[in-house]
């Protein structure tokens, strides 16, 4: 598993019980890096967010940085057992209706909307259903 190293941050303070989980599986923290910071500056413009006025009902700051360590890791060559082998884990519930705003889009939207290609996102549950051993 590969964790950006925003949301480590995030999920240490938020549960530390995951952050626990993460170093026990050997989870590689992947450093926020240029490319990291450059790529979450192409989505904050696609999404429309000028300088720092994000919406309270979209994503933050640290969202965009997540969102971009994720897509610049799905664009390296790598598969997992024949799947795609980047998934963004987000506990954001999907948005029934696009908001007309797209600075009011959260991380499953702008991975679904603005990506190009897409990034696949799920939540937790979602995610390990579909990596269950039984699943084959």
């Amino acid at each position: 598993m590969i964790i950006s190293q925003t949301a480590f941050e995030e999920v240490k303070h938020k549960a530390p019980e995951c952050k626990e989980f993460l170093k026990a599986n050997d989870t590689y923290i992947s450093p926020v890096s240029n490319d990291t910071l450059e790529a979450a500056l192409r989505i904050k413009e696609k999404l429309g967010i000028v300088d720092d006025n994000f919406s309270t009902k979209g994503v933050g700051e640290h969202d965009l940085l997540i969102v971009a360590d994720a897509h610049l890791l799905a664009g390296a060559p790598l598969l997992y057992r024949g799947k795609q082998a980047v998934t963004l884990i987000s506990n954001e519930a999907l948005q029934a209706q696009l908001p007309q705003e797209t600075r009011n889009y959260r991380i499953p939207a702008v991975c679904r909307e603005i990506l190009r290609p897409k990034l696949f996102c799920c939540d937790f549950q979602n995610y390990m259903t579909r990596e269950s051993p039984d699943k084959g």
